[in-house]
């Protein structure tokens, strides 16, 4: 595969969402507060960068390590924007601006679908917890599957006839 497909497809679109995610979570959750249509305005922007890059492994013949960490890159992404949402929007029965850890926390066990049930998303901000559950779904299959490809290797293609390997 040449480097074109591979940058227009994979890099751009997973250091836009890890750019997306960063600012999300660190400079501007207050961003979120109280603006339900901003929440969902984000999910759309970065759905469309992690879209293109699955869209682009099925298309384009991409390394299979460089498509698990790429989507390891963008399912990091994705959970630090679900967190921002969650700390400038808030929980149900917590303050509006959530510290960190909380917004955080609530991400990665929503994106897991482990669901303790200690904290609930906001009226809201339902759709998008069952939208990030959904997203957690599908990306950690991927990156199972995938990951499990690469560390198995080759196993499970055959072996190719060498000069010393009689034919049959």
């Amino acid at each position: 595969m040449s480097r074109g497909p591979l940058i227009a497809f994979v890099i751009i679109p997973t250091g836009l969402n890890c750019l997306v995610g960063y600012a999300a979570f660190f400079l501007w959750p207050r961003s979120f507060t109280a603006s339900q249509a901003h929440c969902y305005q984000v999910v759309l922007l970065v759905l469309v960068p992690a879209a293109v890059s699955l869209i682009a492994f099925c298309i384009h013949e991409i390394d299979k390590g460089v498509t698990l960490a790429a989507l390891i890159g963008h399912a990091v992404a994705l959970i630090f924007v679900f967190a921002g949402m969650y700390r400038g929007f808030g929980l149900a029965g917590q303050d509006p601006v959530l510290d960190e850890t909380t917004g955080l926390y609530f991400s990665v066990v929503t994106w897991t679908t482990l669901g303790y049930g200690d904290l609930q998303p906001a009226h809201g901000l339902r759709l998008i917890a069952a939208l990030e559950a959904l997203l957690g779904y599908v990306f950690l299959g991927l990156i199972v599957g995938i990951g499990t490809n690469v560390i198995g290797g080759q196993k499970g293609q055959p072996k190719q006839q060498g000069a010393g390997t009689p034919r049959q």
